[in-house]
């Protein structure tokens, strides 16, 4: 890229930082940051047997619907196969 573009890219982003001091944006990011640790703090946080638990739930679910998944999909499967041999 030319000098020209690294000019008008540094023009733009100092534009940029100084719309954001004039409208107080770093404070009011400040502030969120601020509530936003004020609320994790208040979370109740699994211990690692709930987390525990909690994964195994998980994994054995996915891997119940993925079989149902597969039956269902081979079931489909052979009924319209077995129906367009009919027809054909």
């Amino acid at each position: 890229m030319n000098l020209l573009v690294y000019v008008l890219l540094f023009v733009a982003a100092v534009a940029l930082f100084v719309w954001a001091v004039r409208k107080h944006f770093f404070r009011y990011v400040r502030v969120f940051v601020g509530e936003m640790v004020g609320e994790l703090q208040k979370a109740t946080w699994p211990t690692k047997a709930e987390l525990r638990d909690s994964t195994v739930v998980v994994i054995a679910a996915s891997l119940l619907l993925g079989v149902f998944t597969a039956i269902s999909d081979f079931s489909l499967y052979q009924v319209v196969s077995f129906f367009t041999d009919l027809v054909s």
